[in-house]
C-alpha cells in the first residue's frame, strides 16, 4: 500500500512540474518516468485535469519527446492534434454566435477560454474547454440574447433544468444539437461575492473591442483577464474530486501562462494586496502553497501546512477522500435544504459512487 500511495503523489507532482511554464520555475532537472504503470497514471491524471495537450507541448518544448516510447509520444501528439481540431469547431461556434447576436445589435464580451480562440495564434492553443462563456452587460440584452439563441435551437441542458441560477454570475447553460460546447451567458463577469475584486462597471470601461470575420465583440483587458483567471483558481474554484477540492490543473496553467516572467507574477500579486486580506486570505494562501509545492513557483509568504497535508492525503487515498467529501458536502446540502427532491437522491449518490470506483 505504501508504494501505491506514494506513486499517486509522485505522478501528480511530476505532472504539475512539467506543465508549469518553465520560465516561472527555478532551475531543476526533470526526470522522465519509464514504467507503463507510471504513464497510465499520468495519462489518466492529465486527461482528468484537461491538460493532455499542455503535457505534449511542455514535453516538446523541453525536447523530451524523444525520451518517450514512440507509441506514447505519438499518442500525446494525437491528443494535442485532436484538441486543435476541436478548437476549430469551438471557434466556429464563437463566430456564428457573435454574428447571430450582432444581427440584433448585441456585442458579446467573450470570457475565459474563448479568448484564446480569438487570439492571432489560436490554432496552436493547448487550452481545453467544454463550455464557452460570454458576458452581456445590459440586462435587457441578456434576455434578448437568450431569446435569440433559443429561436436558433439552443435549449437548457437537461442536468440544469430546475436548478436555481438567480444568484449565479450566469444563466443556466444552454446547448444546441450539432454544436461542440454549451454556452454560458453571464449576468456578471464573476460571482457577486467576488465583485469587489472584479467589478462589472470598471471592467466594462477597459474592454478591448475586436473584429473577426466581420463579427464585432469585446474581450476583457489583460489585467481583468488575469484577475478572472485567478478567481477561477480560488474563490470560484468549484471542481469536485480533485485533491481536497483543489481546482483543476488546466485552470492553474491558464493562470500561470498569463505571466511572462517571475517578476511579472510577483508584481501582479504586489499590486493586488487586497488578496491577502479578508475574506480572500485563506484561498490565496492555499493557492500560493499549492503553486509553491507542486508547480515550483517561488513564494516567500506563510504556507498553509494544514491544507497541504489534506492535499497529500487526498492524493494518496483518493477514494477515502471522495467518500469524506460526499458525506461532508451531502450533510452541508441537507442542512441548507439544497439536496433537491428526495426521489433524485439515489441517482445523485449512484453517480458519485460510480465515479469513485474509477479513481
Amino acid at each position: 500500500m505504501a508504494l501505491y500511495v506514494s506513486s499517486k503523489l509522485k505522478h501528480y507532482r511530476w505532472l504539475c512540474k512539467v506543465i508549469s511554464p518553465a520560465y516561472l520555475q527555478g532551475k531543476s532537472n526533470l526526470s522522465i518516468p519509464v514504467g507503463d504503470k507510471d504513464w497510465r497514471e499520468i495519462i489518466y491524471l492529465a486527461s482528468f485535469h484537461g491538460v493532455l495537450p499542455s503535457l505534449f507541448i511542455a514535453l516538446r518544448n523541453n525536447q523530451l519527446l524523444d525520451s518517450l516510447p514512440k507509441d506514447l509520444s505519438e499518442a500525446l501528439e494525437g491528443f494535442y492534434e485532436l484538441n486543435c481540431l476541436f478548437n476549430v469547431q469551438l471557434r466556429d461556434q464563437i463566430i456564428s454566435t457573435t454574428r447571430l447576436l450582432n444581427g440584433c445589435g448585441i456585442e458579446p464580451i467573450w470570457l475565459k477560454g474563448a479568448i484564446h480562440l480569438l487570439a492571432p495564434n489560436w490554432r496552436q492553443s493547448s487550452r481545453t474547454m467544454a463550455d464557452l462563456d460570454l458576458w452581456i452587460p445590459e440586462p435587457k440584452e441578456q434576455l434578448l440574447a437568450i431569446e435569440i439563441l433559443t429561436n436558433d435551437g439552443y435549449f437548457i441542458q437537461p442536468e440544469s433544468v430546475g436548478k436555481d441560477y438567480r444568484l449565479s454570475q450566469h444563466y443556466a447553460p444552454i446547448i444546441k444539437s450539432g454544436q461542440p460546447a454549451r454556452l454560458e451567458i453571464h449576468r456578471h463577469i464573476v460571482t457577486p461575492f467576488c465583485c469587489a475584486l472584479l467589478n462589472d462597471e470598471d471592467a466594462l470601461k477597459k474592454v478591448v473591442r475586436g473584429d473577426k470575420e466581420g463579427c464585432s465583440f469585446g474581450i476583457l483587458s489583460t489585467e481583468d483577464q488575469i484577475m478572472q483567471s485567478y478567481l477561477q483558481c480560488t474563490e470560484q474554484g468549484a471542481d469536485c474530486f480533485n485533491p481536497r477540492n483543489t481546482v483543476g490543473l488546466m485552470k492553474m496553467v491558464d493562470f500561470l501562462e498569463r505571466f511572462s516572467s517571475p517578476d511579472h507574477l510577483e508584481k501582479w500579486f504586489s499590486e493586488n494586496p487586497q488578496l491577502n486580506g479578508e475574506p480572500w486570505r485563506l484561498k490565496a494562501r492555499q493557492f500560493h502553497s499549492h503553486l509553491n509545492c507542486y508547480f515550483s513557483i517561488d513564494y516567500n509568504g506563510k504556507k498553509n501546512s494544514s491544507y497541504m497535508r489534506q492535499v497529500v492525503f487526498a492524493l494518496n487515498f483518493p477514494r477515502l477522500d471522495g467518500i469524506y467529501y460526499i458525506i461532508k458536502h451531502g450533510s452541508f446540502l441537507l442542512w441548507r435544504r439544497k439536496l433537491g427532491a428526495l426521489n433524485n437522491w439515489p441517482g445523485k449518490l449512484y453517480r458519485k459512487l460510480v465515479f469513485l470506483k474509477s479513481l
